[in-house]
Formats: structure tokens, C-alpha cells, sequence
């Protein structure tokens, strides 16, 4: 119960309601909670009320709580379980509250696709990721967990829209299996035009990629060769585009990636 409202309490802005942590500690729905009898004094201090949400009582303590636990005394290498912490909080969200509840997706989308900094020193420019996702430090394991959400709640767009993202932009392989995850979330909110210019970005870097390749071939391309090898890529990002800029008219990245 302490790592989970450590995890929340470090990387969102919300806290973890009542019914949650009565279910976490094998207690009935209709239980009062008494944070000092489930668990104990000093701990019940570090937490803070506010109507039916828990969370501890600043990021920094949050960030103090997951050290301890995680790393033991010393602290060292915390963050390595991180990972492992995410998996067991998604499970246990899912198998408490649902895969489609509205609590289950406020804590998933907080956690998980939010790229806001919620406690950082310095920060320059937007992170391409979720601050906690990016606090996992290795790619694999934040793909991982990632993958764990659209297996859990396969009927939420901006999930497979992040699995796609991460797959292109960090682990930087199989450019067709991340267009398959943008190709889903747009299925699933086709009315939504960042999904849309998510797809356009990754067919946008995998011609990048493609021509990179060609480049290092033995023989240099000819100028045929090379626009017939990425011309159907290229008029698939470029329809991805114009449906951005026919859902989102106002908003300028339909225009800038598509003329870059």
C-alpha cells in the first residue's frame, strides 16, 4: 500500500481512493479506513486525506518512501524497481477496479501518458514520454510496461498511441509493428487527430530510416530508385497529415511535419 501511494503521489497529481486501498489490504468495501490500525502510526502520518483520495504528503517524501522500499537502506539502484512496481500496480488496478473503469483510466493515464513534469528540478522542453515512464531506466522495461496496458485495456487509443511512439522513437526497430499500434489507436478514436499524427510521425522517420539505408548501400541510389522505394510511405504520411489538418485545422504540427 505505501509503494502505491508512493508511485502516485511521485509522478501525478491525483491519489488513490479509499475503495482501492481497502480492497489492497484484504479489508470489506464498506469498512471505515483507520490509516493507523492498517498501518501503523508513523507510516499513517506521511499520508494526507483529502475526501476519498489518499496519497502521501509531497513528492519528495513519495520519492524518499520508494528509495527505502525498493532499494533497501542505502537506497542504491531504486529506480531499477520501478519496472516490476508498475506491473504489480496495473495488475492489481485491473483485478480491483476493471480495465474499463473511469478510476482505472484516470490513474493509468496520470501514471502512464501525462507528459507533464510533476516534481522535477530542470526540464528542458516537453519529454516525449511520461515522467514516470521515463524514470524506468531501460527502454525495455518502459516498453514493457507500456505493452502491459494495451493487453489490459486494449479498448484505450492513447495507449497503443504511446506503445506505437515508444516503439519507433526509443527502441528504433520494426517500423511496421509500430505502425500497426498507431493504426489501432486511430481505429479506435479515428475523430482524434493526434492519433492521426502519430501514424503520419512514424511512416514520416521510417522513410528517414529507409533512406539512411539506401545511402549506405555499396551503389548509390539513383534519383528513381530512391522516391520510388519511399513514394507509397510517403503518400501514406501524407494522408495522415491531411486528416490531421482536417480534425485539428488550428493546430500547426499537421502542417510543419508534413512540409519537413
Amino acid at each position: 500500500v505505501m509503494l502505491y501511494l508512493a508511485l502516485v503521489s511521485r509522478y501525478s497529481q491525483i491519489g488513490i481512493d479509499e475503495g482501492m486501498l481497502l480492497s489492497l489490504l484484504g479489508l470489506q468495501s464498506d469498512t471505515k479506513l483507520e490509516l493507523e490500525e492498517a498501518l501503523g502510526s508513523s507510516p499513517a502520518r506521511l499520508i494526507l486525506r483529502q475526501g476519498r483520495q489518499c496519497k502521501l504528503l509531497h513528492p519528495l517524501i513519495a520519492e524518499e518512501v520508494l528509495r527505502e522500499l525498493l532499494g533497501g537502506h542505502e537506497g542504491a539502484g531504486w529506480e531499477d524497481g520501478l519496472r516490476d512496481l508498475a506491473v504489480d500496480f496495473i495488475n492489481d488496478t485491473v483485478r480491483i477496479l476493471g480495465n474499463d473503469a473511469l478510476e482505472t483510466n484516470r490513474l493509468f493515464v496520470q501514471l502512464f501518458i501525462l507528459r507533464d513534469v510533476w516534481y522535477e528540478r530542470q526540464v528542458r522542453g516537453r519529454p516525449r514520454f511520461s515522467e514516470f515512464i521515463q524514470a524506468i531506466p531501460s527502454v525495455a522495461g518502459q516498453h514493457l510496461v507500456l505493452q502491459l496496458l494495451t493487453e489490459m485495456c486494449p479498448q484505450e487509443a492513447h495507449y497503443w498511441n504511446h506503445l506505437g511512439r515508444h516503439h519507433f522513437y526509443e527502441m528504433r526497430q520494426d517500423f511496421g509493428q509500430a505502425e500497426r499500434y498507431l493504426e489501432k489507436a486511430v481505429e479506435l478514436s479515428p475523430d482524434d487527430s493526434y492519433h492521426h499524427h502519430s501514424l503520419g510521425m512514424v511512416r514520416r522517420i521510417w522513410i528517414e530510416d529507409r533512406l539512411g539505408d539506401l545511402f549506405k548501400a555499396e551503389t548509390a541510389p539513383t534519383p528513381d530508385g530512391l522516391l520510388g522505394d519511399v513514394a507509397g510511405l510517403f503518400r501514406t504520411a501524407a494522408e495522415s497529415f491531411a486528416k490531421t489538418r482536417e480534425l485539428n485545422p488550428d493546430d500547426e504540427h499537421g502542417y510543419i511535419t508534413h512540409t519537413q
